[in-house]
């Protein structure tokens, strides 16, 4: 089965978000809250895209990206433990820049020590280019600024 057969790709709504705070609380030390998910995906300018699970109906990855005109920050992507190393993230943000296509430069922010998710961002072509120290909690640690600057001759 792959993975276009087992999972469905939905634009996440209010109706997705227990299960947004299930993969949340599973995925991270200082998850956002309930409240907070909710704020977020009430705003204008944010899209939360996911993969549910055919057979269970489960949120098994999702992806929050905050737009403003021509740049977008990506500012949570998640996968549940059970669903890891099957490409959703990867496939989640593929489809975003797809969606998108007016964008001319991705933002976000990752762990220092989440060298996977750094890994997936340089394979899709986002570069570092500067270090927020102690940013993150539970435990302290850096956070890596990464940017991808779209050239639109390259996507013709």
């Amino acid at each position: 089965m792959n993975r276009s057969d087992r999972f469905e790709w939905v634009e996440l709504t209010a109706r997705w978000l227990s299960e947004m705070e299930r993969l949340e609380q599973t995925c991270f030390t200082a998850p956002w809250s309930r409240a907070g998910l909710e704020s977020d995906l009430l705003s204008p300018t944010s899209r939360w895209y996911g993969a549910a699970d055919r057979q269970t109906g489960r949120l098994a990855a999702f992806l929050g990206v905050h737009i403003c005109l021509d740049e977008a920050e990506i500012v949570n992507v998640a996968t549940h433990p059970d669903y890891r190393r099957l490409g959703l993230a990867e496939e989640l943000l593929r489809e975003f820049l797809r969606l998108h296509p007016a964008l001319s430069q991705i933002f976000l922010e990752v762990r220092e020590s989440n060298t996977a998710a750094r890994m997936l961002y340089a394979k899709l072509g986002f570069s570092a280019y500067a270090v927020r120290r102690n940013y993150y909690e539970k435990p302290t640690e850096d956070a890596v600024l990464m940017r991808l600057q779209i050239n639109r001759r390259e996507l013709c």
